[in-house]
C-alpha cells in the first residue's frame, strides 16, 4: 500500500510539473526578439518645458481615465531633464487618458500648453507650464 500512495504521489507531481511547462511553453515560447516586428515604447515618453524653454524637473505626470478625474493613476516626477516615462501600472497600458500636471509636493494642478489627452498608442508627448 505504501508502495502504491507513492507512485500515486510521483505520478501526480509528474503530471503537474509536465503541465506546468507545457503551459509556458505555450505562454511565452520563444522570446527571442523579431528584427521583423516593430519594437514599441514602454509607456508615454513626457518631456515638460517652463515657460521660457528649459526643462521642469519635479513636476509630477498624473494620468487619469477619462471622464473621471477621480479615477487616477500614481503620479510620476520628471528628472532634472523634465523627462518621465509613464506606463499606467501596465494595465490598463495603451489608451486615452487626460494628463494632469501637479506641483512637487502634490498639492497644486500646473497649467500647461500641449494636448490635455494622451494618444491611444504610446509615445512622446512634450508639455509648457503656463
Amino acid at each position: 500500500m505504501k508502495i502504491f500512495k507513492k507512485l500515486a504521489i510521483f505520478a501526480m507531481a509528474f503530471t503537474f510539473c509536465f503541465g506546468a511547462g507545457l503551459a509556458l511553453t505555450a505562454c511565452g515560447g520563444d522570446n527571442t526578439p523579431d528584427s521583423s516586428v516593430e519594437q514599441t515604447a514602454e509607456g508615454y515618453e513626457f518631456t515638460v518645458l517652463n515657460a521660457d524653454g528649459s526643462a521642469a524637473a519635479n513636476v509630477n505626470v498624473q494620468l487619469c481615465v477619462l471622464g473621471n478625474a477621480a479615477a487616477c493613476y500614481m503620479p510620476m516626477a520628471t528628472d532634472a531633464n523634465g523627462k518621465v516615462v509613464y506606463n499606467p501600472m501596465g494595465f490598463p497600458g495603451k489608451g486615452e487618458y487626460e494628463i494632469h500636471l501637479l506641483s512637487q509636493d502634490l498639492s497644486t494642478s500646473l497649467e500647461f500648453t500641449g494636448p490635455v489627452t494622451t494618444p491611444t498608442v504610446y509615445g512622446e508627448i512634450t508639455l509648457t507650464l503656463k
